[in-house]
């Protein structure tokens, strides 16, 4: 009934095409570049498969028939060149190559649905930017299209991350790139919009969207992320008395991330007795302008880790950090959650965190409120234990992959009824 088309690298569109297969409802999945068997030879006689990069293309894996996947390998190794190439001095060209390899995935996507609707598919759930020509043929063949969009609306995104999570005037027009005019373009000509948070929707209404055509499921916690958890339970620290309150931070330790308002909160308070550890990558830039942060005994920094690795960072952390100045729907936060964190964040994250019931919400761009939420968690660590708990408890009962996965499909039932 389904085809749902997941564009490049690991995104939640993979897991909604594992959950419609659960419930006989994919007819399709279409994807990047995918570890079906002829992949995995090649890499087996290449002797690769232990490299990271490798690792998390082979982590790409669902539980989905290999009939039922058709891999873009072409395009997605066309959207690779750029940074592979990582020269400063061929941006223009490497735009031009983003952008040749997202239609080129969208025309070789337009071939499938033409043998997925003969099998009887009716409905298209394609993501934001990889849609294209194949949206149009979708709907010459009759399907419903479902544009699945992740992020803040394009036209708010780099207005919030320039001014502090800021809203800009509404229904401004700003210029988008050549890469974000095509997910506005796919948004655009789609019968309906699906969205991964309220602050998603919200974003998308302020810019004069139909609300009627805006759908918002929160895709939670993933099973693999789910078993990883449970795995380091027995890590999750109840000793806090006197020792440091351990505050993790995950994701790229970029601008859009809050990652100045981390900084400046360190900086101001010497005295908070508190550590912090840093899982995601660094830029070279970054890490040069602030010496003096990244030289705090109390910061350490991990690096990119695997989905194992932050499971068990989380849950040895007691606090997680994240001011986010512009997200859909941050997944590190429901992982944070399940590991039992107590969460400091901004509305502007997309998360489900409510202020004082699961952690603390401060204004994005605040230092004074960020600082003061790590004062607060550091004087009351039996208040962090328990609000830990709980946050736990929610996502067990209600964010799994399972939940998404019911709610997508009473979404598609939804859809096509009209």
């Amino acid at each position: 009934m389904v085809v749902i088309s997941n564009g490049f690298n690991k995104f939640h569109l993979s897991v909604a095409a594992a959950e419609a297969q659960k419930r006989g409802l994919l007819t399709a999945f279409i994807t990047g570049a995918y570890p079906n068997p002829f992949l995995c030879e090649c890499l087996r006689l290449l002797k690769c498969s232990q490299q990271r990069k490798i690792a998390r293309l082979l982590a790409r894996k669902e539980a989905i028939p290999d009939c039922l996947v058709h891999a873009m390998l072409w395009s997605e190794i066309l959207y690779q060149i750029p940074y592979l190439l990582n020269n400063q001095y061929l941006t223009e060209l490497s735009m031009k190559l983003n952008v040749k390899s997202f239609l080129d995935y969208g025309n070789r996507a337009a071939t499938r649905l033409r043998i997925a609707t003969s099998k009887g598919a009716k409905l298209y759930h394609y993501r934001a930017g990889f849609g294209n020509r194949s949206v149009e043929i979708a709907k010459s063949l009759g399907m419903f299209t479902l544009c699945d969009h992740s992020i803040v609306h394009p036209m708010i995104l780099d207005y919030m991350v320039n001014h502090n999570g800021a809203w800009p005037d509404a229904g401004a027009q700003l210029e988008l790139s050549a890469i974000w005019q095509l997910i506005m373009d796919d948004v655009l000509q789609a019968d309906a919009v699906l969205v991964n948070s309220d602050f998603v929707k919200e974003t998308f209404i302020y810019q004069g969207y139909n609300a009627a055509n805006l759908n918002v499921i929160y895709s939670g916690v993933d099973d693999a992320f789910y078993s990883a958890a449970l795995r380091c339970a027995d890590q999750r620290p109840r000793d806090h008395s006197s020792r440091p309150l351990r505050v993790l931070f995950a994701g790229s330790f970029e601008k859009r991330k809050g990652i100045e308002v981390v900084m400046e909160a360190f900086r101001r308070n010497h005295d908070l007795n508190c550590e912090l550890t840093i899982a995601g990558t660094i830029a070279a830039k970054v890490r040069k302008s602030n010496v003096d942060f990244f030289s705090d005994l109390r910061v350490r920094e991990c690096g990119a880790l695997s989905r194992e690795e932050l499971a068990l960072q989380m849950s040895r952390a007691d606090v997680f950090l994240f001011p986010s100045l512009a997200e859909g729907s941050a997944r590190v936060i429901f992982e944070a959650m399940l590991c039992g964190c107590y969460i400091i964040t901004t509305n502007n994250s997309g998360s489900i965190v409510i202020n004082n019931e699961h952690g603390r919400i401060v204004m994005p761009g605040d230092v004074h409120q960020t600082v003061m939420a790590l004062e607060e968690a550091v004087m009351d660590r039996e208040k962090v234990w328990e609000i830990g708990q709980t946050n736990q408890s929610l996502i067990q009962s209600k964010y799994r992959q399972s939940c998404y996965g019911d709610n997508l499909a009473k979404l598609y039932w939804r859809l096509l009824a009209r």
